[in-house]
């Protein structure tokens, strides 16, 4: 009696466990009870957050209003005039070129030969030109001690061409300018052969080691008689500096008014380096309309010369 009621237990799964019956064992009593599904406990939130943050929701309310402070000054420093982002690059591009080259220019007059020679100036403004990124310290203590507090532009202890670029004694005022303009049609000829994409174009990535190396290859051949500036920022601040920081209007006057040349010089090598390079190459590789090429690509022209 006690099996027929049993196996209708089963059949219908009902009952947490099988009532006692002294026909049945132990172990079949145990065999009896239904399978219990095995009980997933999700921990709370505050397990895995941050000690001083018990709940994540209220550490980002209190954080709320320094993100709101971060944002309005962000805001406020963002500048929004093309012209006036590209005017701050510049000057921050220039300023690392000059910490570079004025640097080692420094090292070399103050340390009278010991600590370079004239090569280091123009590896470091080659390397101005590449990396981009320099820290100095200041050099006023090492003037003093070198010129005794009196700045000169000429003479044994002048220190005025370590900001500025002035003539060898045996160059003139034409041969000065020749050399100054030469160079600048070199720098602007070798800055378009690297970006050209129409033509042979440098790797991306590797412009600026080129410009770099450029420039060295220019101090190296060129750099000698005139110091060359090949770049009006480059000469003419410095001297605006040296004239009020203790050098005077000598900074104006010496070499028989050399201060106009690396100003005049550039410009003029500047627009006829790229004249130049626009006569020779790049006229002759404009693309021509994709009517005239079968493919649907455009096609380069090339000279026949």
């Amino acid at each position: 009696m006690d099996y027929l009621w049993l196996s209708k237990r089963l059949r219908s799964g009902a009952g947490r466990h099988c009532p006692a019956s002294p026909m049945l064992s132990e172990g079949e009593a145990d065999g009896c009870r239904p399978e219990q599904e095995p009980t997933f406990v999700q921990p709370h939130p505050s397990t895995f957050s941050h000690p001083s943050c018990p709940e994540r929701s209220s550490c980002d309310h209190r954080l709320e209003p320094e993100r709101r402070m971060l944002e309005k000054i962000q805001k406020m420093l963002v500048v929004r005039s093309p012209t006036i982002r590209e005017l701050l690059a510049e000057a921050l591009g220039m300023y690392i070129l000059m910490v570079f080259g004025l640097s080692s220019a420094a090292q070399v007059v103050l340390g009278k030969g010991e600590f370079g020679q004239y090569v280091s100036i123009n590896l470091a403004f080659g390397i101005g030109v590449t990396l981009g990124i320099h820290a100095a310290g200041g050099i006023s203590d090492i003037l003093y001690d070198y010129t005794k507090g009196n700045f000169t532009v000429t003479g044994p202890t002048a220190t005025a061409s370590i900001f500025s670029t002035y003539p060898h004694p045996c160059v003139s005022l034409l041969g000065g300018f020749f050399t100054e303009f030469m160079a600048t049609v070199m720098l602007l000829l070798g800055i378009l052969v690297i970006h050209d994409e129409k033509n042979n174009a440098a790797l991306k990535g590797t412009q600026a080691m080129l410009t770099g190396i450029l420039v060295l290859g220019i101090g190296l051949g060129m750099g000698m008689t005139t110091g060359y500036a090949i770049n009006p920022s480059r000469d003419l601040p410095p001297r605006i500096f040296t004239a009020i920081a203790g050098w005077g209007m000598d900074v104006f006057t010496a070499g028989n008014y050399w201060w106009w040349i690396p100003v005049v010089a550039p410009t003029l090598g500047s627009l006829v380096g790229s004249l130049v390079y626009k006569l020779f190459i790049d006229v002759h590789n404009q693309s021509v309309p994709e009517s005239g090429n079968e493919k649907g690509q455009p096609a380069i022209e090339t000279s026949t010369l």
